[in-house]
């Protein structure tokens, strides 16, 4: 059984995945990023917004998380997505009929406080409020998604209250776990949900809005965004991006009919494990002796849309996250991967 202090690394990931998986992003392909020529292919192909009011979609999303080599959840919620015509020429989609479906092969082990969060956040219904022009305009349930999380996150705190209670007098743990309630309270703030879901849109549409890109090409920018792991965090991102392949829609599409967009996330691994540091002393405070050894973090997002609407296909997301520390002289490590995808079946 690990000790209290043991488990730090572990409760910090915890803690920083509360956060809504998401890609940090400028709001759309900036105009001085740099595309390797070499790679050129001869095609240019251009992204526009056109996403009809009127259509449904039937949707199946996956989810998972991995910490360590054990799989801490993986589910599969079905829904239904439906466009409506909004105010001034604009777009309300809708996810809605959320339904939670028990995967084949899902873990034996008993849920984690943590995964109990992203099972009730998984089934909640979410409105985009978008522009003609495909700019997020707002998002709708955030008040219903936030109550609850804020009732799923009292179960993670019943986790750092009972380390406290292990921690008899020592109290370094009592710390850590009311720092780690500020960090959390910090992730379901209105401002910090609302980012998440705002860049998962960035990511699938508003990013590619009036883009022309040179088909087979990595672009390439570099850029301060927020971290999607530590609310309030900014870091310098190297980002890479492109139109891989054009690629059929589904099974039944023509091969052509699609196009394969995507992302690569990276912060500067100096700077970023600098920042994360400063961080953690806050966190840790000074009754543990730690420091930093390493920290890596990296998100892919991968998205099949109609190159003449941006209308979206299928949709991933990979955030791959580790940490090193020294802690009272023992190095601890941990390392988690969660994964999100979605596949979307057009009502024609």
């Amino acid at each position: 059984m690990p000790t209290p202090r043991g488990r730090l690394p572990a409760l910090l990931l915890a803690a920083l995945a509360t956060c809504p998986l998401s890609v940090p992003l400028n709001a759309q392909v900036p105009a001085d990023s740099g595309p390797d020529r070499t790679q050129a292919s001869g095609e240019t192909v251009s992204l526009r917004f056109a996403w009809p009011p009127g259509i449904t979609a039937d949707v199946v999303s996956e989810t998972s998380r991995v910490r360590g080599d054990e799989v801490l959840h993986a589910l599969r919620i079905t829904s239904v997505m439906e466009v409506l015509e909004g105010e001034d020429g604009g777009l309300v989609i809708q996810y809605r009929d959320s339904e939670l479906v028990e995967p084949d092969a899902a873990p034996a082990a008993v849920e984690d406080p943590a995964t109990r969060f992203m099972r009730a956040l998984a089934e909640q219904d979410l409105d985009y409020r978008v522009g003609g022009d495909g700019e997020l305009l707002g998002i709708g349930n955030l008040d219903r998604i936030r109550e609850v999380m804020e009732r799923e996150l009292g179960q993670m705190l019943h986790q750092l209250d009972s380390l406290v209670a292990e921690d008899g007098a020592d109290g370094s743990v009592r710390e850590v776990a009311a720092n780690l309630r500020g960090m959390m309270d910090q992730a379901l703030s209105e401002e910090t949900l609302a980012q998440g879901f705002a860049e998962q849109w960035s990511g699938m549409v508003g990013f590619w809005v009036d883009a022309d890109l040179d088909l087979g090409v990595t672009y390439t920018v570099s850029s301060r965004e927020a971290s999607p792991l530590i609310p309030g965090l900014i870091l310098p991102m190297e980002m890479e991006f492109g139109v891989e392949e054009r690629v059929p829609c589904h099974a039944d599409a023509a091969p052509d009919s699609c196009v394969l967009l995507s992302i690569l996330s990276i912060p500067d691994p100096e700077v970023a494990g600098g920042a994360v540091g400063e961080r953690l002393r806050g966190l840790f405070g000074a009754t543990v002796d730690f420091r930093i050894l390493t920290f890596t973090q990296e998100s892919e997002m991968r998205v099949v849309a109609e190159p003449a609407t941006l209308l979206t296909h299928s949709f991933s997301l990979v955030s791959r996250m580790g940490i090193e520390l020294e802690v009272d002289g023992a190095v601890q490590a941990e390392r988690q991967v969660d994964e999100s995808s979605m596949i979307l079946r057009y009502r024609r």
